[in-house]
């Protein structure tokens, strides 16, 4: 099910980019491509202020946090060895959720920095294709926008499934682990690679 949202995503992408043509297409493929350039850059300066933002505080003490807990009385120790046990944990269960909350913060601001990119960009690119309908090239114009928007649509496929990196449960993985390409694009996310080696 979930390789057939993806392939409706491409193909949709890419009847956008026949339809569009080459010239916006290139535009709109530019446009995919310097907002995730600017957001690779800035990201990293939003994160740090965020990181200590009351946003970071809730997504470790309410989102975090409680999905790692683990509560030290269902363990079958003796007392002294549950206390020992659970400081370990407890220590364990920070420094996760520590991490946890840099990544997710990192990604929200990733996302939020090439949505705004985006949309200044995509002025730029209207006023652009009001110059480029040109009748002669209409055709060649239209096969080219046809191949990048095919490109865009695993680009928005890409960013969907970082998106669900932050919400990932056993349920959504679930839906993902019955596919074959979706479950290849989300465990070789090229996105999630830039951004984390």
């Amino acid at each position: 099910m979930a390789d057939i949202v993806v392939g409706l995503i491409i193909a949709g992408m890419a009847l956008w980019g026949w339809r569009s043509g080459f010239v916006r297409s290139v535009f709109h493929l530019g446009y995919y491509i310097i907002a995730a350039v600017v957001a690779l850059f800035l990201y990293p300066v939003v994160s740090s202020y965020l990181i200590k933002s009351p946003l970071a505080t809730f997504i470790h003490d309410k989102i975090i946090l409680p999905r790692l807990a683990t509560d030290s009385v269902k363990l079958s120790l003796p007392p002294f060895l549950k206390e020992a046990v659970s400081g370990g944990i407890d220590g364990a269960t920070l420094t996760v959720a520590t991490s946890l909350t840099e990544l997710v913060i990192n990604i929200i601001c990733f996302i939020a920095v090439f949505i705004i990119t985006g949309i200044g960009l995509r002025l730029a690119i209207n006023i652009l294709d009001s110059i480029a309908k040109l009748p002669l090239i209409n055709i060649v114009n239209k096969v080219g926008g046809l191949a990048i928007g095919t490109f865009n649509g695993f680009i928005i496929v890409y960013l969907v499934l970082a998106a669900a990196t932050v919400f990932m449960n056993d349920n959504i993985y679930g839906y993902l682990a019955s596919s074959k390409y979706a479950l290849k694009m989300y465990n070789d996310n090229l996105l999630l690679k830039l951004l984390f080696g």
